[in-house]
């Protein structure tokens, strides 16, 4: 089946997305979290008849069904494999145990409502054959970078399967090969989230669920006082109102593509690449290239070009490439350095002119 017929079809014999939710959300109440929101077979709004004010919770969920390395690290099966590895990679092992022990595993509700338990296949371009990425992706930067990344993870499973074959030595080879390795990896790619509060990531089971916006939405987070996470509103929701989860990860459309298969029509974190440089014959490129290097930047250089606003070093740089005046150069470097000390790199979203 083609890639473009993949992302339409529903497998035969899989539980519709509602009926899988459903599921979750019957397990997850079991375990002791409150929602207040329900998924309606195409999206996620509050349910009830009562308001829900600014700060409140839309969603409730004990630290104990919050999946982060002190699960990787406490498995029974793929801790020692884990160890020394990132994050990612542990909360990936994670998932692979765990999908070995299929309806033996304790977590097999959430393992269902995985991406790509649910749709066949992850969506991501990583996960693509390269006839399909040649083709879909044809022209995009995403193209080079997903073939990397697909490398990459394919490196990281060669560098692990012996590991893996110890570790999971009682369950059938099919259970830690490597297309079992990509099939969890891209179900963590899909799902993970980072809990500022927490400073983790970590899967968070029918929150990692909701869908996700560049622009205003709920936050979700880590309560230290309740020990909870939660999903906060962030304005005032009436009964029956759409809800999405702000990215605390703030990814343009190309991360989102690499890492979910989506994209957000209105990103505000889209950004193209505007790349400027000095040129040799300028008879002040040598004092203009110091000024650069004593201001973290390079002599040839790229910067964002947002759709609401751009990196104040850009027009410093800019100014910069212009000025044969070696008076004007001086003020042009006051200018820079307090930007080089102060404000974060150029590629955050601060220290941009909206």
């Amino acid at each position: 089946m083609s890639r473009r017929c993949r992302l339409a079809a529903t497998a035969s014999g899989v539980q519709s997305p509602a009926a899988v939710v459903g599921n979750l959300t019957a397990w997850m109440t079991e375990k002791g979290a409150v929602t207040q929101v329900a998924f309606d077979g195409e999206d996620w709004r509050v349910e009830g008849s009562d308001k829900i004010n600014t700060s409140e919770a839309l969603v409730r969920i004990p630290e104990k069904l919050a999946i982060t390395t002190y699960d990787v690290r406490e498995h029974d099966l793929i801790a020692e494999v884990a160890e020394g590895r990132d994050d990612f990679v542990g909360l990936t092992l994670w998932v692979l145990a765990e999908l070995a022990k299929g309806p033996n595993s304790s977590w097999s509700e959430y393992l269902t409502s995985l991406p790509a338990e649910r749709s066949g296949g992850a969506l991501s371009p990583i996960f693509w054959t390269p006839e399909e990425r040649a083709e879909l992706l044809k022209g995009s930067p995403v193209l080079e970078l997903a073939e990397q990344r697909s490398a990459a993870m394919d490196a990281e499973y060669a560098a692990l399967e012996e590991g893996l074959q110890k570790a999971l030595a009682d369950y059938p080879p099919a259970a830690y090969s490597q297309e079992a390795f990509r099939r969890a990896f891209g179900m963590v790619l899909a799902r993970v989230t980072y809990l500022p509060s927490a400073g983790v990531l970590a899967l968070i089971p029918l929150a990692d669920s909701l869908p996700l916006t560049s622009g205003s939405g709920a936050v979700l987070d880590y309560d230290v006082e309740t020990g909870e996470v939660m999903v906060y509103a962030d304005r005032a929701y009436g009964p029956g109102e759409k809800v999405e989860i702000t990215d605390t990860q703030t990814r343009p459309n190309s991360e989102l593509m690499l890492c979910r298969g989506e994209v957000d029509m209105n990103n505000v974190e889209d950004y193209m690449e505007y790349t400027v440089e000095l040129l040799r014959i300028d008879p002040l490129y040598n004092v203009k290239k110091e000024i650069l290097l004593a201001s973290q930047l390079e002599e040839t250089q790229v910067f964002p070009l947002y759709s609401d606003r751009f990196p104040q070093q850009l027009l410093c740089y800019l100014r910069l490439t212009r000025i044969q005046n070696t008076e004007e150069l001086m003020k042009v470097r006051q200018d820079l350095l307090p930007i080089a000390l102060f404000v974060a790199p150029f590629t955050d979203v601060h220290g941009c002119e909206r």
